[in-house]
């Protein structure tokens, strides 16, 4: 059973990636070595490694096993917290992570851009892939056109869009799809 741990919060999440944070009063090893025995049991967890100093506790799942919802609900099913403390009150039916009124309108903007790419090429291309390629064309632009001294170099852009590519159109992913289909 994992030790109590309030206040702990979400760092940063994508799939098969969270990382958590433990306010300072609990950044003790001993803390730290319970939370990584007591996940590392978990089916889909890969990995777990904590950092005392910091009070981070990263964690890398298979998210086709277990995804986020339910790597934290599992995480809340082991912690021990007393019943009037909500530190894990994000997951008390409200949305996770919690989404700004702003933040949806955005994405439902970047799906609107997405949908009206895609039905203006009769799927040939789609939003997401538009964005890589225009990266992908101002990197290798500025790799043979353009000065040296430019806010964000050429060799980031390339990585920017090969790391979008590759978590937009995930190939196992991509794969498992083209095989039901």
């Amino acid at each position: 059973m994992m030790p109590q741990l309030y206040e702990l919060s979400v760092e940063s999440s994508v799939p098969g990636r969270i990382r958590l944070r433990l306010p300072r009063d609990h950044r003790r090893q001993d803390t730290m070595s319970e939370i990584s025995v007591a996940l590392s049991g978990t089916s889909g967890i890969n990995n777990v490694m904590v950092n005392p100093a910091t009070g981070s506790v990263l964690i890398e799942n298979d998210p086709n096993l277990i995804d986020t919802d339910k790597l934290l609900k599992t995480i809340h099913a082991r912690h021990a917290a007393p019943k009037n403390e909500t530190p894990w009150s994000f997951l008390n039916n409200q949305p996770w992570p919690g989404k700004s009124k702003a933040g949806l309108h955005i994405i439902q903007g970047f799906r609107r851009f997405d949908q009206t790419v895609s039905w203006a090429t009769k799927g040939a291309i789609d939003g997401k892939l538009t964005i890589v390629l225009t990266l992908l064309i101002i990197s290798l632009g500025r790799a043979f056109l353009a000065d040296k001294r430019t806010a964000a170099p050429w060799y980031s852009l390339l990585w920017y869009s090969y790391s979008m590519f590759m978590h937009w159109y995930n190939p196992t992913r991509t794969e498992q799809i083209m095989r039901t289909n």
